[in-house]
């Protein structure tokens, strides 16, 4: 019996709403990977030198993106299975 339907919850999924951002939180990830692994298939000079700018603060702020959605999908998935327990 989960936890919600023992305390009378109106709803038998409460967090129903929450199962659309997994696929988003994880499409989030992919697209993030996929331009950091293209960074370091071109590598970072060789766009820097493209750009004439240095582009080390996007790639590093790509990087922590990446991080904090797989910290956000960590969370919504350990929500969902203390709601399941």
């Amino acid at each position: 019996m989960s936890f919600f339907s023992s305390q009378e919850c109106a709803t038998t999924d409460p967090i129903k709403h929450l199962y659309k951002y997994e696929d988003d939180l994880q499409m989030g990830i992919s697209s993030a990977n996929r331009f950091l692994l293209k960074i370091d298939e071109v590598g970072v000079g060789e766009i820097a030198s493209q750009c004439g700018a240095d582009v080390s603060p996007i790639i590093e702020g790509i990087g922590l993106i990446k991080d904090n959605l797989g910290i956000l999908l960590g969370s919504l998935r350990l929500v969902v299975a203390i709601v399941y327990v």
